[in-house]
This record gives structure tokens, sequence and C-alpha cells, in this order.
């Protein structure tokens, strides 16, 4: 990595995330980032958009740091793969799971600081047909609450607190025709999560085992389970004890088939249209996060 007084920033702001706060990080930034060091602030207002800068404006950062939730650091990772720029994190959104993970403060002035003194970590990223991620994705359930969540209106945690026991009570578990490194299994899950890294985000730690820089991924897949054991459940996903649950498997692979009818799906935390067969496969080495 070169000197970082030669580096060049793009630092792409979502003001739908963290409730407002890029109001306070905009004006921090330009008052605390060193000015001999060349960067840029950008707004992206819808989504996709960062996405569409990234493509853009490639040639012209060396760094480029999303400052957002989860779904913000999907769409600026996956233009950086395998292309030697950098990622950056300024986490503000209401998961984190990718900043949690790799150790970035959630305090965005502390975050500021880190990113000016940070060293590059390679980790692996995962292709899921068209798409990438860095994190997390999955089929069922989660996928679910993401949609029901992106059309709540509201962010934070607490949208999460209303909507996840009203769709437990109604869910039902759906049937995967399922492909792991060549093995066929069947099943009737309420989830199917892929994992790159331990977390869904918040603290929830839904694959202990999982390491984003191994070359291995991991699918987990949530078996139907009594209700009274949701309480025994939770904590355990809280405190990363969740791979014991008998109601769970957990499998490391390196190529996932996932087909079943009407896929619900999200790609960290944001839903998506990738039809009803999914082809998900490993991306070793292939991208560079500061943290």
């Amino acid at each position: 990595m070169r000197d970082q007084d030669s580096l060049r920033y793009l630092f792409i702001v979502n003001p739908k995330a963290g409730k407002g706060r890029f109001k306070h990080l905009i004006p921090y930034i330009k008052k605390e980032f060193p000015q001999n060091i060349p960067y840029d602030i950008v707004i992206s207002q819808f989504p996709g958009e960062a996405r569409e800068m990234m493509q853009k404006r490639l040639n012209e950062y060396d760094v480029f740091v999303s400052a957002g939730g989860d779904g913000t650091v999907n769409e600026v990772s996956g233009e950086l793969i395998n292309t030697g720029k950098h990622l950056g994190m300024i986490a503000i959104g209401s998961g984190n799971g990718l900043a949690r993970e790799l150790g970035i403060p959630l305090n965005y002035k502390r975050a500021l600081r880190v990113l000016q003194k940070a060293r590059p970590r390679i980790i692996d990223s995962v292709r899921i047909n068209s798409r990438t991620f860095i994190n997390m994705a999955g089929v069922g359930f989660d996928a679910t609450i993401a949609r029901r969540f992106e059309g709540f209106g509201k962010r934070g945690i607490c949208p999460y607190i209303r909507i996840i026991p009203q769709s437990l009570v109604s869910y039902k578990p759906q049937n995967y025709e399922i492909i792991i490194d060549g093995r066929q299994i069947f099943r009737t899950a309420y989830m199917v999560s892929i994992a790159n890294t331990t977390q869904f985000g918040g603290g929830a730690h839904i694959c202990p085992p999982a390491k984003p820089d191994d070359g291995i991924l991991n699918i987990v897949i949530l078996n139907p389970f009594r209700y009274n054991r949701i309480p025994g459940m939770a904590y355990s996903l809280f405190t990363g004890r969740i791979e014991r649950s008998k109601a769970l498997e957990i499998y490391s692979c390196k190529k996932i088939f996932i087909k079943g009818d009407n896929l619900c799906t999200h790609i960290d935390g944001e839903p998506v249209e990738l039809g009803d067969e999914l082809e998900i496969s490993i991306i070793p080495q292939s991208i560079s996060v500061l943290c």
C-alpha cells in the first residue's frame, strides 16, 4: 500500500442511514480529515446510485469510503473486487455487520480517526448470481424481514422489534433443494443463510465459525423449531453460541446451489430479486478493506 498521504479518498454518504447523522458527519469530515490528503464527498440519494458513482469514478480515487449501513457497503464493495483499490467504512446504519466484524468503531468520529491510520486487510468476497457481497446473504425468514423493514419507513432497531415477532407467528418454513460442493440435500427450513462473516449485524452472530479471509463459504440452515425455544435461541444468537442449537446446520464449502419456489432473497439486509435458482461461490482474497 502506498503512503496514505498520497492516496485519494472518495467518501460516499448515504443520507438515509443513521437517522440523519450524515448532517453532522459531513462537517466533521471537512473539519478533521487532513487537508493535505486529497478527498471528495458525494451523497447517494437512492438505491443503486452509490454503485453508479463507483463505476464512473473508479479510476479517480484509491480509497472509497462507505458512509452508511450494510447496503451502502455492499454497493461500494461490489465495484472494488479484484481492483487493487481499498474499501473504507464509516458505519452509520442499523446493523453495521461488517464494521462490527472487522473491529471498526461505530462512532463516526473514532471511525474517521481509525481510517487515517488503518492498514489494508485482504478478505474474501462472494458471488451470488449476478451480484456480489462480502458479509451475508440468504433466503427465507431473514429476507422476508428485510423486505418488510424496507417498507416500514423508519430506520434503526425499533422497526425490527416490531416486525420480527409479528412475522414469526405468520411465517411458514419453505422447501429448498440445496447442493453443497456437489452434495444434494433437501430441507424445509425457516431460512438458509450464506455467511462470509459471523454476523448479520447488531451483534447477531448467526455463524460463529465463519472467517472473512479463509477462502471458505459457510451455509447456515435454520430448521423448524418449537416457539418455546425462541428466548434461548435469541440469547445464543447474541452471545455467539447459536451453533449449539439442534435446529441449526452449518456447512463449510466453496460452491452452493439453492433452488426453491418464489425465493425471497436478501444481500446484506437489502431485499433483491435474483430468481428461484441461486448459484453462490467464494472469490478468495479479492478485496482490500482498511481497518
